[in-house]
């Protein structure tokens, strides 16, 4: 198992917070915490009024298939703790 942990600063531009590859060996798990303010998840051009709204301090946990690509978006400056992993 592949396992990358990083921080995403997120602000008013959308930011790519993780993406998996285009074969199906590339599904990855990706796991979200420690925002402390809302943040707006979904494509390139997610912006905070038609985002997927997360609330602050809430731990998230999703599935990225092949081709998925998710980015983030928030109001204000906010560091997300990312782990992302991926099965070998």
């Amino acid at each position: 198992m592949t396992v990358r942990a990083s921080v995403v600063d997120t602000d008013t531009v959308a930011v790519l917070v993780a993406s998996a590859g285009s074969s199906l060996s590339d599904k990855k798990t990706v796991a979200i915490t420690g925002a402390t303010g809302a943040i707006f998840l979904g494509g390139p051009d997610v912006d905070t009024t038609d985002g997927f709204p997360i609330d602050a301090n809430t731990d998230l946990v999703l599935e990225l298939g092949p081709g998925d690509a998710l980015w983030a978006v928030s109001a204000t400056a906010l560091a997300l703790n990312v782990l992302i992993t991926r099965a070998d």
